[in-house]
């Protein structure tokens, strides 16, 4: 009889596991590889390692793609995707400075609540955030100036002192034939200066002509009257500014759209200062002369209450009504009682 031997085991698989020499140089090409640019899955398929592995290892020693941008950034310095946001504060004062951060805080505000009424929740929550940031900044700038006052000597010189410095060198550059320099001044853009150039030709426009006779006070006079009007036209254009989305001011658009400028002649038996009634009259409505109001209401009754316009129905029974805020964000207000 044969002897017929039991049947072996099979061989028992075991998992290859590397040696901590060969898993720390592994580790060191892995690393050197997401440096270059490679990928992480196609560095775990070249060099065998498991992607969990190869993850744990990247996490770690922190050769993420985020964590190699991250290093690069840091080491380049800050990015500056642009100019600041106010740059016209570098050149201000200690208090001229803070006024204007005052007026951005307000401004940032009234934005903010416009675009909250018209509807537009995230573009308010921004303009608020803003506001926000302007304050602590106003806030921090007072809290400096009261603890640390800039001395007298170096504190900031009014508009009348500018004017004449302007002034001195204007003629000093006279005398010498070159370029009056103006270091106190904010360098103006472009089209800062051409729509300085529009006001000046408005106010001109609307202003009477002088006879050729005129005397030189005159002449000052009238050149005075224009300047009044060129600042009251950028504060009008200021305002008009304040919320986002509008354009030029009407004025503005007129002029560009070729249209008169100028103001109305007076109306025939008005006499003089008729020009200026008239350009009321067209700035705040037509409103009726004290002629027309006699005839309406007879003195011995009395006229009746005049209704108060409804929302929305202003511009419908006082004529042209002044542009504000209601043009850019038509919000129909309902009062509550």
């Amino acid at each position: 009889m044969t002897d017929i031997a039991a049947p072996s085991a099979p061989p028992k698989r075991t998992k290859h596991v590397n040696t901590a020499a060969t898993s720390r140089s592994l580790r060191h090409l892995a690393r050197e590889a997401a440096e270059r640019g490679e990928r992480l899955v196609e560095i775990s398929r070249r060099l065998q390692i498991a992607p969990s592995t190869i993850h744990h290892w990247a996490k770690a020693d922190g050769f993420r793609r985020k964590d190699i941008k991250a290093r690069a950034s840091l080491s380049a310095g800050p990015v500056m995707p642009g100019k600041a946001d106010y740059p016209e504060l570098k050149d201000m004062g200690p208090r001229a400075r803070l006024e204007r951060l005052h007026e951005l805080a307000g401004m940032a505000r009234l934005r903010a609540i416009a675009a909250v009424e018209e509807g537009f929740v995230d573009y308010g929550l921004k303009w608020l955030r803003e506001a926000q940031k302007l304050e602590r900044a106003w806030r921090a700038l007072r809290q400096y100036l009261e603890d640390y006052p800039p001395p007298e000597e170096v504190g900031e010189a009014d508009w009348r002192t500018k004017a004449l410095w302007t002034l001195e060198e204007w003629v000093r550059a006279d005398e010498e034939g070159r370029e009056p320099v103006c270091p106190w001044e904010t360098p103006r853009t472009p089209a800062e200066e051409e729509e300085e150039r529009r006001l000046w030709e408005i106010a001109e426009a609307r202003q009477p002509p002088l006879p050729e006779d005129a005397s030189p006070e005159a002449q000052a006079a009238a050149n005075l009257d224009t300047l009044q009007e060129v600042m009251r036209l950028q504060q009008e254009i200021k305002k008009w500014r304040l919320l986002p989305g509008r354009g030029d001011p009407p004025f503005l658009r007129a002029a560009d759209r070729g249209r008169s400028v100028a103001g109305h002649p007076s109306p025939p038996g008005r006499g003089a200062g008729g020009e200026g009634v008239a350009r009321d009259q067209k700035s705040h409505g037509d409103f009726p002369s004290d002629e027309r109001m006699t005839l309406s209401a007879p003195p011995s009754q009395p006229s009746p209450p005049t209704p108060l316009p409804q929302a929305g129905e202003g511009s419908q029974s006082s004529g042209p009504r002044l542009y504000g805020i209601e043009d850019a964000f038509p919000v129909r207000v309902s009062r509550r009682e």
